[in-house]
């Protein structure tokens, strides 16, 4: 194993209970037959991550904010996979502000949300990193701070704004379907 590993496996291995309960968080409100479990997911970041280098995360919090960025391409990328394993199903609509109060969504939600943030990713990069520690890494607005050099209030306005820009793709969205 190389030292890149090495340093990862340290970085994972100190906050690998706190990654595991993210993942199941994610996964919680999840059908039955789902076969993507809390530990897979992590151990796909792993996987993930094992080529970067660990110098570049400057704490415990930072590495997971890294990790929540892996879970959302991860989460992604399996409910695409579902849901072209299920074509022709009806989706239902989510809205953010429903999908965001619960913090687990499904994988439609997923990708709706998804599907957003690429947009809101485009014209305001800053908003959708707070989305993204927010929505899918669960990080409280200390911790986003931290991690994103910002005041507690800055990352309070700017989740209040990027929730209602989301919002606002997400019924124009809506309404296409309509």
């Amino acid at each position: 194993m190389t030292r890149k590993n090495d340093e990862i496996d340290e970085h994972l291995c100190s906050v690998y209970t706190d990654l595991k309960k993210l993942a199941a968080s994610k996964l919680s409100g999840e059908r039955i037959d789902i076969t993507l479990s809390a530990t897979g997911l992590v151990h796909e970041v792993y996987q993930r991550m094992s080529n970067r280098s660990a110098s570049n995360y400057q704490s415990p919090t930072h590495f997971i904010a890294i990790c929540s960025i892996y879970m959302r391409r991860i989460l992604v990328d399996y409910a695409r996979k579902r849901q072209r394993a299920k074509r022709g199903g009806k989706l239902e609509r989510v809205t953010i502000s429903a999908a965001i109060s619960t913090l687990k969504p499904d994988y439609e939600t997923i990708l709706d949300v998804h599907r957003a943030l690429l947009i809101l990713e485009s014209s305001s990069p800053n908003l959708a990193k707070i989305v993204e520690y927010r929505f899918f890494a669960g990080l409280t607005y200390d911790e986003i701070a931290q991690v994103s050099d910002l005041s507690i209030i800055t990352v309070k306005r700017r989740w209040a704004l990027a929730k209602a820009r989301l919002l606002k793709l997400l019924q124009d969205e809506e309404s296409n379907y309509c």
